[in-house]
């Protein structure tokens, strides 16, 4: 058993998940506890709530993992106070409802952390707390998405203003910043003066098993099949929603036999369907908002379509390419580090669809060349593991406690 001991705060984490922060946090969670690291979770799920437009009864649910804890904190102030959309309202309300959780927690949780591990920035105000309290005297943070990039975060519950004031709070006092890519790197030292030695890239990981993945090589070669579309997105403007339906009404165009898998929910979810059915689409389209298990979904398609806008890293696109299933993408932020393009899959310039349209039947008439790039992809995506990423993690703990 490695000894340390880390607080792991994040605002997703299973079953309160919304996107990829849940994911990463339970990944890292589970690869930790497998090193025997002892790891208290502390997860305050408010944008899960915010996003669902839901409230519940204030609660703390603390789970039991062997050494473990996994504590949840359901807490409506702290969703009301990301609800604000300026300073000027924050300063009319009470700025730090963290202090009535810290008095909750002080029995639950420990007073000597190695490390407070901070996932994103709607914690920095606890992160704070802990650290000037005397919980740890060390904060290492995750910047899944600065607040620029290329873009703003559409789908935000507060204003710019608000978002960047948290995001500086969180790198006033990390020791260390975690980064997915370079590209996310290069963005925090625009923005912030940070020391490019204190924010350390580390590519996110994929787990694959060759169970999950072997049909997909192997199945219905034939010339002219059908061709099988996927996409795993929140359904929110960041994501080109509207290029979706472009896509699909172009492939029709071409008389192309396709179907396309959208997995997710989001804000924007009614809004596309509105405009598939006013082009006719949705016998193309098989919906569902949430799986349990996506990596079967992934294995059961030739290609992964993603319009984003932009992405600080973009790990369905790995997962998929983990699976042999091909990736299309506008070559927007990190994703040229992940994809290889013409070798592991294909990149294209924002909007070009049919570009995009060319490579998907392209692979629809020649089956063979569609599983000779599959084959690619998982060898590339044989690269990147949680486990390696996790390791690094652990060095980085090390030498920061």
């Amino acid at each position: 058993m490695i000894s340390l001991e880390i607080l792991l705060l994040t605002s997703e984490f299973p079953p309160y998940t919304w996107g990829g922060l849940g994911r990463y946090s339970y990944e890292v969670y589970q690869e930790l506890n497998r090193k025997g690291i002892r790891v208290t979770v502390l997860n305050i799920p408010s944008y899960y709530f915010i996003a669902r437009n839901e409230k519940l009864q204030d609660s703390t649910i603390t789970e039991i993992d062997g050494y473990n804890k996994i504590i949840h904190v359901i807490d409506n102030e702290i969703i009301n106070f990301y609800t604000f959309k300026s300073i000027l309202d924050m300063s009319v309300y009470n700025p730090n409802p963290y202090r009535k959780i810290l008095k909750n927690l002080t029995e639950i949780i420990e007073r000597d952390y190695d490390v407070i591990f901070v996932q994103d920035y709607y914690n920095s105000l606890l992160a704070t707390l802990l650290y000037l309290e005397g919980f740890s005297d060390c904060i290492i943070s995750v910047h899944h998405l600065p607040l620029y990039a290329g873009f703003t975060y559409f789908d935000k519950p507060m204003s710019d203003e608000i978002h960047q004031f948290l995001e500086a709070i969180l790198i006033r006092y990390s020791r260390k910043l975690i980064v997915p890519s370079q590209f996310t790197k290069r963005v925090l030292i625009q923005i912030y003066n940070v020391d490019p030695d204190d924010i350390i890239v580390l590519p996110l990981g994929v787990r694959a098993t060759f169970e999950d993945r072997k049909t997909n090589i192997i199945e219905d070669p034939r010339e002219n099949s059908k061709i099988r579309l996927i996409s795993v997105l929140r359904f929110t403007d960041q994501k080109g929603l509207t290029y979706i339906v472009s896509l699909m009404d172009e492939l029709r165009r071409r008389g192309l036999n396709f179907t396309y898998s959208l997995i997710g929910n989001g804000p924007k979810l009614e809004d596309f369907f509105s405009l598939v059915n006013k082009f006719s689409l949705m016998q193309y389209i098989h919906h569902e908002k949430f799986v349990k298990n996506i990596f079967p979904y992934y294995s059961r398609h030739d290609i992964y379509v993603s319009t984003s806008l932009y992405e600080t890293f973009g790990l369905t696109l790995l997962e998929a390419m983990a699976y042999g299933c091909i990736p299309i993408a506008f070559n927007v932020g990190a994703v040229n580090e992940i994809i290889q393009d013409g070798t592991t899959g294909f990149l294209v310039d924002i909007g070009d669809i049919e570009s995009m349209a060319d490579y998907i039947e392209m692979f629809s008439r020649k089956r063979g060349k569609l599983l000779s790039v599959k084959k690619n992809a998982i060898l590339w995506a044989k690269k990147f593991s949680w486990e390696k990423h996790v390791d690094e993690l652990v060095k980085i703990f090390k030498e920061c406690r």
